[in-house]
């Protein structure tokens, strides 16, 4: 199995189509090469992956607040692994 792990478009060129070019790119050579296909994603990216084919396979919880100072602001993070259906 391959994972894709960073998509990475910087904000001014967002939503021109240039992360679905990337990532059906990597759908492509992955059906090719019959290899499955997987994505580590951050929260923010989440809602784009599912409109690009993935499903969720599970998901970690990670506390941030254990490695923040007292008040900061810091939280629950979820990170998600995610499969191409």
């Amino acid at each position: 199995m391959v994972e894709l792990t960073y998509v990475s478009v910087k904000p001014k060129y967002r939503r021109r189509g240039v992360g679905s070019q990337l990532v059906k790119l990597a759908i492509e050579k992955a059906e090719k090469e019959r290899i499955p296909l997987s994505a580590g994603v951050e929260p923010e990216a989440h809602e784009f992956f599912l409109s690009q084919g993935f499903e969720d396979a599970k998901h970690v919880d990670i506390d941030l607040r254990q490695w923040a100072a007292q008040n900061s602001g810091f939280g629950v993070f979820r990170f998600y692994g995610m499969v191409l259906k």
